[in-house]
């Protein structure tokens, strides 16, 4: 959340895995590192300032677990830009 007050969508996009893939609503897949990168400035070149997550579920399996959370992007004077629900599959690669 960090990484998102303050802007950085490198960090952000270093969170993924080297094929890691972001399904925006209503568009295309985003896939790899800098297309993550660039899809997330470009969220915050409109504007998103914060964003707050809320872990509902998670579900460990070996190297994997899955997550489902809500998720809210929120501009600079805190009104809310966008409210999503999400899945991420985490993985364990490199020890990391």
């Amino acid at each position: 959340m960090a990484a998102f007050k303050d802007g950085d969508a490198s960090a952000i996009a270093a969170l993924y895995t080297r094929d890691g893939q972001v399904l925006p609503p209503n568009s295309d897949f985003v896939s790899g590192t800098q297309a993550i990168q660039a899809l997330w400035q470009a969220h915050f070149d409109r504007g998103i300032h914060e964003a707050k997550l809320e872990s509902l579920e998670i579900e460990p399996c070996g190297d994997t677990a899955v997550e489902v959370s809500e998720f809210t992007l929120h501009a600079a004077t805190g009104r809310v830009l966008e409210e999503e629900n999400h899945v991420v599959i985490w993985k364990r690669e490199t020890g990391q």
